[in-house]
């Protein structure tokens, strides 16, 4: 980013992700990583509308709607993108996002539920 911003390109849009994945692909990576079970209930687009609906009705009571129709509809698209105009500009590669996750975790690793990441190991240890 600071590379980009101290550069002489003005006007132009980049890709700054390492890959292409799916939400599914994601969130098992995650969950993975925090040694949770992965998401089982896929989210079809029928589970998409019933959610945004429940949100809309809560805005009406007055919450805060979190699920918008938009998020619904973004969510069931399948969108590719490349980082390689970024990559040949600035002669940068990217970390594997499997890699970032991790490394996440590990910092992050705090009690959860039972357990607990011990960072010199690398692993999650039950009390």
């Amino acid at each position: 980013m600071i590379a980009l911003m101290k550069s002489h390109y003005s006007g132009e849009r980049f890709i700054l992700s390492s890959e292409n994945l799916s939400y599914k692909q994601l969130f098992d990576m995650i969950s993975t990583t925090l040694g949770k079970k992965p998401p089982f209930i896929e989210a079809t687009p029928f589970l998409g509308i019933i959610a945004w609906r429940i949100e809309n009705l809560r805005t009406l009571v007055g919450g805060k709607g979190l699920i918008t129709r938009e998020n619904v509809l973004v969510s069931q698209k399948k969108s590719f993108f490349s980082n390689e105009k970024f990559c040949r500009a600035f002669n940068a590669e990217f970390q594997p996002l499997a890699k970032t996750i991790r490394n996440i975790g590990l910092y992050f690793g705090k009690d959860m539920n039972e357990g607990w990441l011990d960072r010199k190991a690398r692993k999650w240890r039950k009390p």
